[in-house]
């Protein structure tokens, strides 16, 4: 198969002794973050943009082998809006692209297939992973809710994805990215080391926190939902790739809702999928 006319790539030799299958989760993170940084320009030639983007799916695949870090909380790929017909076309390209990530993400990582609509059912349940079906199913001019459906995810699981989500799960994502943000820059600059030196992981804590107060049947991060530490740590893992027991992060999340406080007062309010803020994650 050409992998330019099939829109991604599949590296073997990025497989095995020596390649990116030897890497730690710190080196994948870090070099997934230099190609995302290298999209924020928009003077790159094809070459170089195909060349970033081949090795940002390669990264991304191998992490879906490992089951870790869900595509939804990977540094993500963010371009200028596209000026001319052929930045259009990349932009196809790179949508392609990112719903393959989270196809193979839930054939990596999700075992109960019951719910997937019969006609792509043979993506997840016919021994490897097709590459060739799940390039079709991509490109076809569906909805991402719909194919969400079509694949069975639950509102919870779709938080897990890319592209392959509700819009009002992709409009909250956005708002809790910014804030988790916000947050990780006030615990930066706290006057406690202890604290600045914990501020990434606090910061994912305070998001899983939030996702797992999600109320899909009013679509909101409902403040009023009661807190479990197991979901937390479940999601946790799922931002950040690091496994800690539920009685570790009940603790941690005492912790970090207490810092959260005296930043920001003690009153929690809901989050409606109404304001969308100015910079894009998607």
């Amino acid at each position: 198969m050409d992998p330019i006319k099939a829109d991604y790539i599949v590296t073997p030799k990025a497989h095995g002794k020596g390649g990116i299958s030897d890497w730690s989760i710190e080196r994948i993170h870090e070099v997934m973050e230099y190609c995302s940084d290298t999209f924020y320009s928009s003077d790159k030639t094809e070459y170089i943009i195909d060349k970033y983007l081949r090795l940002y799916v390669n990264l991304s695949f191998e992490l879906n082998r490992r089951k870790l870090i869900a595509p939804a909380f990977r540094p993500r790929i963010y371009t200028p809006a596209p000026p001319s017909p052929k930045r259009s076309e990349f932009h196809n390209k790179l949508d392609i692209n990112m719903q393959i990530i989270d196809l193979h993400w839930v054939y990596c990582t999700h075992n109960d297939f019951r719910r997937v609509d019969s006609s792509v059912a043979h993506l997840f349940t016919s021994g490897d992973f097709k590459y060739d079906d799940a390039y079709k199913f991509a490109g076809m001019k569906w909805r991402a809710t719909n194919k969400a459906g079509a694949i069975g995810l639950t509102p919870f699981e779709q938080w897990e994805m890319a592209m392959l989500r509700a819009r009002q799960v992709h409009e909250l994502r956005r708002r809790l990215l910014n804030q988790r943000d916000e947050f990780k820059e006030e615990l930066l600059n706290y006057p406690h080391g202890q604290v600045r030196r914990f501020a990434a992981e606090s910061a994912d804590i305070w998001l899983a926190r939030s996702i797992c107060r999600y109320n899909p049947r009013y679509r909101i991060i409902d403040a009023n939902t009661p807190d479990s530490a197991k979901k937390v740590s479940l999601m946790f893992e799922l931002i950040s790739g690091k496994a800690v027991a539920p009685k570790v992060m009940e603790r941690r999340v005492k912790g970090v809702m207490k810092r959260h406080a005296e930043i920001y007062g003690e009153s929690e309010s809901s989050i409606w999928p109404s304001t969308i803020p100015s910079r894009s994650y998607s």
